[in-house]
């Protein structure tokens, strides 16, 4: 038979753990941001220049699917893309961060964009471009 000693411990002992378990330090979690854009001229455009800042250089850049990624290394916190192809609306880039809990101090900016008939540059009125999860 467990004494009233024995059970103030067990009791202080569980205490202890569930407040341990209750109180985990959370660290960075890694994990996937994509910059997004939006193209009044969806589809006629074949090539766009941006530059991408954050808290950490992006890893593993890559182009939506059907363009092409130029430019890097990409090793510093403020980097120029270029992507090629039939730009459209939506996803154009995604990369790995240390940490999605940072997203919103990641920004991009957008610089010049091509016309995919004669390469003609564009007037950047209309467009806009966004990074996030």
């Amino acid at each position: 038979m467990m004494t009233r000693a024995r059970r103030w411990i067990a009791l202080c002992a569980i205490g202890a753990a569930l407040a341990c378990e209750a109180h985990q330090a959370t660290g960075p979690v890694p994990g996937t941001l994509v910059v997004r854009l939006q193209n009044p001229n969806d589809g006629q455009d074949g090539a766009i220049l941006f530059t991408l800042s954050g808290p950490a250089a992006p890893v593993a850049p890559a182009a939506a699917s059907g363009d092409t990624l130029w430019g890097g290394p990409f090793a510093a916190t403020t980097n120029r893309f270029v992507v090629t192809g039939g730009v459209r609306s939506g996803s154009i880039l995604s990369f790995q961060v240390p940490d999605v809990g940072v997203a919103s101090q990641y920004s991009v900016a957008l610089n010049q964009v091509a016309a995919s008939n004669g390469y003609g540059l564009r007037p950047l009125a209309g467009y806009s471009v966004t990074v996030g999860p």
